[in-house]
């Protein structure tokens, strides 16, 4: 019957809403849908845990209520999403409750569009406060890392297996007289000088059959940044990503002083 077939339907969209709902209170998410009217109608269960408040505390009630001075940021953005606009954005929330209080949320804001009409948006909210905090500390600990190895009195530089430089370390830089952002991508046989390269390349073909190699000069080469002749001894390492060879590094001493001082004592 047509009241049958109304029950069956009735309790076919409650499951579905149900299941989705079950979905929705699993993810790694803060998720809700807020209507043409600014007002909250579904939080789910990574929101309530976040906020630490039960739905009540949001569901009929204004956004702009909730968020209070924050809407001053995201009002302008939530207006956009109801007008068919799909947006992604990052701002901060104070939330007491973390040991951090200011956490940044990454929001994605999806338009419910039917037939033309949109009739609210729904919001997916992630906590990046972590992992922000964990790109900084990678962010400083490779800067801490490139001042120690800028301190090193020797010419420093990695190079993936085609080599193309990956780094060069500040005293590589002067050396060639240009600063360290020229290099990045630039293939090493290219700026060699010729009597570098004749002494280093097969040097760098071994190493890129995973041997450790080192390689002197036996004459003066010419620094190319200011023609002075120097002597030095260089070695080369294999650059390891786990057990794949990515590059080499190639690490060189400026022996010059070294070389004078001996030829004096003989």
């Amino acid at each position: 019957t047509d009241d049958t077939e109304r029950r069956l339907a009735e309790d076919a969209a409650l499951r579905a809403n149900w299941e989705m709902r079950a979905v929705a209170d699993n993810l790694p998410a803060l998720i809700t849908y807020v209507d043409a009217d600014m007002r909250y109608r579904y939080v789910n269960a990574g929101f309530l845990a976040w906020y630490q408040q039960p739905a009540h505390a949001f569901i009929g009630r204004r956004v702009q209520d909730v968020v209070g001075e924050a809407f001053a940021i995201t009002g302008p953005l939530m207006a956009c999403a109801l007008r068919g606009e799909t947006l992604d954005f990052d701002y901060v929330r104070r939330n007491e409750r973390f040991d951090e209080p200011e956490r940044v949320l990454r929001v994605r804001l999806l338009p419910d569009t039917v037939a033309g009409r949109t009739r609210g948006f729904i919001a997916l909210l992630e906590d990046m406060t972590d992992q922000r905090r964990a790109e900084q500390a990678v962010r400083q600990a490779a800067q801490e890392v490139r001042a120690i190895i800028d301190t090193i009195p020797s010419l420093v530089a990695a190079c993936e297996n085609d080599g193309r430089l990956i780094y060069v370390n500040r005293r590589f830089a002067d050396w060639y007289g240009q600063p360290c952002e020229w290099f990045p991508g630039r293939l090493l046989r290219d700026i060699l000088p010729t009597d570098i390269a004749r002494l280093v390349e097969p040097a760098m073909q071994r190493v890129l059959t995973g041997e450790h190699v080192t390689a002197a000069t036996d004459r003066p080469v010419l620094r190319p940044a200011d023609g002075v002749p120097r002597y030095f001894r260089a070695q080369f390492v294999p650059l390891m990503d786990g057990d794949t060879q990515r590059g080499f590094v190639g690490v060189a001493l400026d022996v010059t002083d070294w070389v004078d001082t001996r030829r004096l004592l003989e």
